[in-house]
Parts: C-alpha cells; sequence; structure tokens
C-alpha cells in the first residue's frame, strides 16, 4: 500500500508537469535521465572503497543501501537505527513511514532500484522548477548548469536532499495555486524525510482564514502517513523506532559542526556559538521577515525559498550533499526576479566557483578540500546570497508600503 501510495504521488506530478513542458524543457529532462543514468553506472561498478575507522570496505551508493535495507528491516519488524556492518556502513536517521515508501526502489535489483531513486531525485525538484518559472527567461540555461552540477554531487552520494527540494518546491507551486491539501502533504512528506522541512508551514501565517481547514487537513494526513507502517507492524514497534528516532535526532552530530554559518564562523573566526541560540536566532530573521511582507502574497513564494536556504546553512550537520536543496532555492530565487544587478551576478559566480565546483574535479584535490572542508568557502556564498534574499524581500515589501 506505500510502495503504490508513493508511486502515484510521482506518477501524478509527473504528468501534469510533463505534459506541457516547452521544448527545451524536454530536452533538459532527457539530459537529467541520462546523467542519473550516467551516475548510476559509475557507482554500481565502481569497487569498494576504505573509509576511515571501519573495518569493512563499503560502496559508493551506501545510502542506498541503507534506504532499502530499512525497508525490510521494518518488514521483519527489526530495529532500524542499527548499523547493521558489513552490510551497510552507519545507520538509518528517517522515520519508518520513509523507510515503507523506499519498497519502489528497494524492491528488485540494485541497479534498477539505484537509477529510479537517482532519477527521482533530480527529476522531481526540476519539474517543480518548470511550473514556477516562465520559458521565456534568458538566464534559464545558465541557472540550469547550476542545478545540474550540484544534482550530480548529491546523486553520487545516493542522497534523499533531492526529493526533499522538489517536495519544497511543489508546496510552493500548489500554494501558488491554492490546492492546500496537496501544499500541506508535501510539507508533511518532507517533514517524514527530513524534519526540518516542516518550517514550511510558516506560509500559511499568511493566510488566516484557511487555518482551520489546513490545521484539520495537517491533523488527517500526519495521521495517515505516521499509520502506513501499522499495516506490516505492531503499534508497540512503530512507536520504539520513533523514541529511538528522537533520540539519535538529539544525539546526532554532537559538538561536531559540518558545512553551514556556525562551521564558517569556527573556521573564519574561531567561534563556535550555542547550537540552539543560533538556531532560534536564525528562526527569528524568519519569523521578523514574514512580518515585513505578510501584505505583499506575490512575495510569498520567494519567501518560501528562503526558507530552501535557511534549512541548509542553518543545519549544522549539512554535508556537500545537502547543499542541492540550497542551490536549487536559489536557482529559482534568481529565474523569479526580473532583473538581475551586479551584485546577483558577482554572487552567482561565487555561488558556480566555489559552491557549485567546489568539491568537483574541477579543481585539483587538496584546493577542493581546502574550499570544502578548510576554508568553509562551500557555504560562504550562499551565505551571501541568503542575506541578499532577505535584502530583496525587505526592500520590495517597503518599496509597496
Amino acid at each position: 500500500m506505500g510502495a503504490a501510495f508513493f508511486c502515484n504521488l510521482a506518477t501524478h506530478l509527473i504528468f501534469m508537469s510533463g505534459k506541457n513542458l516547452a521544448p527545451r524543457f524536454k530536452t533538459a529532462l532527457i539530459f537529467l535521465v541520462l546523467l542519473s543514468m550516467g551516475i548510476t553506472l559509475k557507482n554500481i561498478n565502481a569497487p569498494l572503497s576504505r573509509v576511515p575507522d571501519i573495518p569493512f570496505p563499503v560502496t559508493l551508493f551506501n545510502n542506498f543501501l541503507i534506504f532499502k535495507n530499512s525497508f525490510y528491516h521494518l518488514l521483519l519488524s527489526l530495529p532500524l537505527f542499527e548499523t547493521y556492518g558489513p552490510v551497510q556502513y552507519d545507520v538509518f536517521k528517517y522515520t519508518p513511514t520513509f523507510a515503507l515508501l523506499f519498497a519502489p526502489f528497494a524492491i528488485g535489483n540494485d541497479f534498477f532500484g539505484l537509477f529510479l531513486w537517482n532519477s527521482l531525485n533530480v527529476i522531481l525538484p526540476f519539474l517543480a522548477l518548470t511550473q514556477l518559472i516562465s520559458t521565456h527567461k534568458s538566464r534559464w540555461l545558465y541557472l540550469f548548469v547550476f542545478f545540474a552540477v550540484e544534482s550530480s554531487t548529491s546523486m553520487l552520494n545516493s542522497q534523499s536532499n533531492g526529493v526533499v527540494l522538489g517536495l519544497i518546491l511543489w508546496t510552493l507551486v500548489f500554494y501558488q495555486r491554492e490546492k492546500w491539501h496537496s501544499a500541506v502533504f508535501c510539507i508533511l512528506l518532507t517533514g517524514f524525510i527530513k524534519i526540518f522541512g516542516l518550517v514550511l508551514f510558516t506560509l500559511f501565517l499568511f493566510h488566516r482564514r484557511h487555518w482551520l481547514k489546513i490545521a484539520l487537513s495537517s491533523i488527517i494526513q500526519f495521521a495517515v502517513l505516521f499509520s502506513l507502517p501499522l499495516f506490516f507492524v505492531s503499534w508497540d514497534y512503530l512507536i520504539s523506532q520513533y523514541l529511538r528516532w528522537f533520540i539519535l535526532l538529539k544525539s546526532d552530530g554532537g559538538y561536531f559542526v559540518k558545512y553551514s554559518v556556525l562551521g564558517w564562523m569556527q573556521s573564519w573566526f574561531h567561534l563556535l556559538p550555542n547550537k540552539s541560540l543560533t538556531l532560534l536566532f536564525a528562526l527569528c530573521i524568519q519569523l521578523i521577515l514574514a512580518f515585513f511582507i505578510r501584505q505583499r502574497k506575490e512575495l510569498i513564494i520567494y519567501y518560501g525559498l528562503t526558507w530552501g536556504v535557511w534549512v541548509v546553512i542553518f543545519n549544522h550537520m549539512a554535508e556537500s550533499a545537502t547543499f542541492i536543496i540550497a542551490v536549487g532555492s536559489i536557482v529559482a530565487f534568481y529565474l523569479l526576479i526580473d532583473k538581475l544587478t551586479q551584485v546577483d551576478v558577482f554572487l552567482l559566480v561565487l555561488v558556480l566557483l566555489l559552491t557549485v565546483l567546489g568539491p568537483t574535479d574541477v579543481y585539483p584535490r587538496s584546493f577542493r578540500f581546502w574550499i570544502v572542508e578548510t576554508s568553509q568557502m562551500k557555504v560562504f556564498p550562499v551565505i551571501l546570497v541568503y542575506l541578499r534574499m532577505l535584502q530583496y524581500l525587505i526592500r520590495k515589501s517597503r518599496l509597496s508600503n
């Protein structure tokens, strides 16, 4: 039931957006599918590699194996949040619902499942982008390069970040069309993958007259998504796994920071503010921004895109593959605004050179390490663009007033 439910959703979204695609978008879609195929072949055929402090070799598509195995662990009522080495390296970190909905990719051989998974991670956000923008944007091809290269980084790690980006963008598409139930569904589904997606519920602060309907829809849909695994497991097992999931989220990372505002501050200024206070301060910024633009309904989509950047740069455990969420949101933002200033062009060049190309083979290995790890230059341009997005929204709202 869960597999059919997930497949029907994906089929509906792809058909709804694909039937009226402009020729340039169809060409890009074919390219993305071929890119997904190439990356899948690369990862499937790559030799096993060694990870420091891990006593056994691992595959390049280890994350996919974690997701796949979680589906079978769920069906057998086994603990979800164990290492299960040497079958897989690292632990599953998502919800039991996600484990169940991964069924379409888990059933069958690894090549076919990984290809479908990679394709979904790149097609879902791309089709949402085509629904948000018009076909005549002259900068479309240039920004498509950002999306394609950053998607490659995510697919090489067989991560779920492309799906998360896609659900964020589809939330904005449905919100723009006032399809509240569909928007709520995408937000909840994002939350069942990575909990920070729930911040998109702030979009409904701008529609108070729909609060009751949205609240009822959220409760019902949450109950359905939460209960899906009960077709296969007991209530006690499900609750025990959610308790372990919350413990895992609470303990994940400790004092360690990766590619984020905190990581940048630590690298540049040797400062490491309290994580909870930093997150609270960042949340206040977003809520204050909502107050500024509360009377400008046409700016709400832009506001939603700021969340796509926010959830990455203020996530202290963000990895390189996570940045497709931020880069995809930046691409949508710069496709939506009418005119690029010189500052915008400069920021986009920084994003391309450091954020998008930083971890790739364009640079020598030592320089890649400096960009991504040592200097936090992968996250720095994204922080600058986030500030530019805030400035754009505040200026637009003040001009209208």
